[in-house]
């Protein structure tokens, strides 16, 4: 049979028929095979899209009697529930003080436009209330405009500035506000009540009045001690150290940090009037004991255990909940609370703006990790400062914002490293400050000879001699001067400072007496000096 044969045709028929065949059930396996592969692809990405799109944020049912426990754990030894509640009472004091300088502000607005002169020089709408204008004059905190020499009527505006800051005085003594911080110094327990919810809301919203108090109690000692009534400046004193404690028992760190910087004022006014000389052996005594009953602050680590329970709320309440323990990122719900915004009614953030949470850690890992980097700043931030080994806090550092992607990529180990230092500088100032009015009082009561050494007023002038968080060896510095120095003290009492380096009492080449929580507590090669010289703001 020849090439070209009806039987080699069909043969070669068949075979382009089989192969047709064989290629379109190839094409149809192919094509059900994508088929799955897309229909499973687009369920994959479509189930967590929709789901994280319809997202609700998380629960944290138990936070707020976990924050009640830490709270409660950490009040003064003093405290006693049965006796009242101090932060009721800084609750009843919220807005009281701007009521006051409100007052007193519309008389200097009045006493502005009543001026035939000052009215042309000053505009009424721009006064404005300081007590610390009291002892300073306006125009020093003026680099032009009204109060500089060349501008006209600069001794005018000074007396009017001073007579309405002492005005404010006088009106804030008379109020009920001294009257309610009284029952606050009284009254150890100091526990804010935890609803439940968001543990972020519970931050008091009266940080800066709070602050505002502890500079007019400041300024309250500098102007009684000024006109002679030292146990009025005593009073004033205590009042404000209250105000601190109660707020730096809460367990949010903001309120730390404020309660430290209201304490670090009153102090500061404390060692201007002490280098004036004078208070007497009985107000020392008394203003001795009312830092031992007002600044029993709890641990440093306390603060950061209730960050801890905060930041772990805020976790929860930005990622979703799967019920298993875990849950995606919801960056519209972080959004809404960085930005201070509140959510929907109910809590609900469905949105598409969601989906990129999808790329961020889950729920459970960021707990994980942030529970392990809280724990190992706890474990250290309560150690002696030279004993402290931060290379497991760091190593463990955890970004700030949620999901990590979407924010500044700031780490919380920044943060907090911060606080510690600051709180390490709060608790050298307010140890040291303890030592200075017994060495203080020492004097008042021997004729003005400071004592030979600190050890010779233990006990008597202190149960026990504090130590200096600062200084590696734990001591404050002393020194008795063989005669008195260019700024007439008799002797040096001192910390080690931010460096930790003694320098023999040298203090911040800008500042002779050194600044402990501003840039002469962390200056390298000088110290923070306790006893100014007389006249000196």
């Amino acid at each position: 049979m020849g090439t070209g044969s009806p039987a080699s045709e069909r043969t070669a028929q068949d075979i382009e028929r089989d192969w047709l065949r064989r290629r379109g059930r190839r094409r149809a396996k192919i094509l059900v095979v994508s088929t799955v592969i897309v229909v499973v692809t687009l369920t994959v990405i479509a189930v967590p899209v929709i789901r994280i799109s319809t997202s609700v944020p998380g629960k944290n049912p138990h936070g707020a009697e976990r924050m009640r426990d830490l709270s409660e754990l950490h009040q003064p030894v003093w405290a006693h529930a049965a006796t009242g509640n101090a932060f009721d009472l800084v609750e009843s004091i919220d807005g009281r003080p701007s009521a006051i300088r409100d007052g007193v502000r519309a008389h200097l607005e009045r006493a502005i436009e009543d001026d035939p002169v000052l009215s042309g020089v000053l505009d009424p709408e721009q006064a404005y209330i300081d007590p610390m204008y009291a002892r300073r004059s306006f125009s020093e905190d003026w680099s032009y405009g009204p109060g500089t020499p060349e501008y006209p009527h600069r001794d005018a505006i000074d007396a009017l500035y001073q007579r309405f800051a002492i005005e404010y005085l006088d009106a804030f003594a008379e109020s009920e506000v001294p009257v309610l911080l009284d029952g606050m110094a009284r009254t150890g327990y100091a526990r804010r009540d935890v609803p439940p919810g968001d543990l972020g809301a519970i931050v008091f919203d009266g940080l800066g009045e709070m602050r505002h108090i502890a500079t007019v109690l400041a300024e309250t000692v500098r102007y009684e001690s000024a006109r002679g009534d030292a146990d009025g400046a005593v009073r004033a004193f205590e009042r404000g150290l209250a105000a601190s404690r109660v707020l730096a028992h809460q367990p949010a760190l903001i309120e730390r940090i404020v309660a430290n910087a209201m304490a670090s004022v009153l102090l500061d006014a404390v060692q201007d009037v002490v280098a004036e000389g004078s208070l007497g052996a009985g107000e020392l005594r008394v203003m001795g004991a009312a830092m031992d009953r007002q600044l029993a602050f709890p641990p440093a680590s306390f603060a950061i255990e209730g960050e801890w329970l905060m930041h772990e709320d805020y976790l929860i309440r930005t990622h979703s909940d799967d019920g298993r323990g875990s849950g995606y990122a919801l960056p519209v719900e972080a959004e809404w609370r960085t930005q201070g915004t509140t959510a929907p009614v109910g809590g609900a953030s469905p949105s598409v703006r969601n989906v990129p949470g999808l790329l961020a850690l889950r729920k459970r890992e960021r707990l994980e990790r942030a529970r392990a980097f809280f724990e190992a700043m706890i474990q250290q931030v309560d150690r002696p400062r030279p004993e402290r080994d931060w290379s497991v806090a760091r190593a463990r550092d955890i970004p700030l914002d949620v999901p990590e992607f979407l924010g500044s990529g700031a780490g919380y180990f920044r943060v907090l490293e911060k606080y510690v230092h600051s709180m390490d500088a709060a608790r050298a100032q307010f140890a040291g400050m303890r030592v200075l009015i017994a060495v203080e009082a020492y004097r008042a009561d021997h004729g003005g000879d400071p004592p030979v050494s600190l050890d010779v007023m233990v006990p008597g002038y202190l149960d026990e001699m504090p130590a200096d968080p600062l200084a590696p060896d734990g001591a404050f510095r002393y020194r008795v001067l063989d005669e008195p120095d260019e700024l007439g003290r008799v002797y040096l009492l001192y910390s080690v400072g931010g460096d930790g380096i003694d320098d023999g009492g040298v203090g911040d080449p800008d500042d002779p007496v050194g600044l402990l929580s501003g840039r002469g507590s962390s200056y390298e090669g000088t110290d923070y000096v306790f006893n100014r010289p007389p006249d000196e703001d």
